[in-house]
């Protein structure tokens, strides 16, 4: 049987790879760790080091739908502050849940793309 660890990284696809790296910068104090150009498309890898990371492709006329990703999940330390960090950062809550052990805010990134931000981790299990 193979050992998870933990989560390592996401490759997903993106419209615009500025856009995306600077909304996961703002909101989420991502780090760039690679940015270069493969076969003639943009491509970064960013994250939290030793936590998560995200490697980012842009394709032109990308658009996120339930097919690729349902959504990410990212467990958040300070989520007391979630609010006024993506009010800051001009981001619209989709929804909120109040789950029997956790709490989630729903919002899209630049491509679309569905992120959860919970409460505790793994809903509290």
């Amino acid at each position: 049987m193979i050992q998870i660890n933990a989560v390592d990284h996401l490759n997903m696809n993106v419209t615009n790879l500025n856009e995306t790296i600077t909304f996961y910068q703002d909101v989420f104090g991502f780090s760039i760790y690679e940015q270069e150009d493969y076969k003639g498309a943009p491509y970064a890898i960013i994250g939290k080091k030793d936590s998560l990371f995200l490697c980012l492709y842009e394709e032109k006329g990308f658009k996120a739908s339930k097919h690729d990703i349902s959504h990410i999940g990212f467990n958040i330390k300070n989520f007391d502050e979630i609010e006024e960090v993506l009010k800051k950062n001009k981001v619209t809550i989709k929804s909120q849940f109040d789950y029997p052990k956790s709490k989630s805010i729903y919002i899209n990134d630049p491509s679309g793309r569905e992120i959860e931000l919970t409460s505790h981790f793994g809903g509290g299990y």
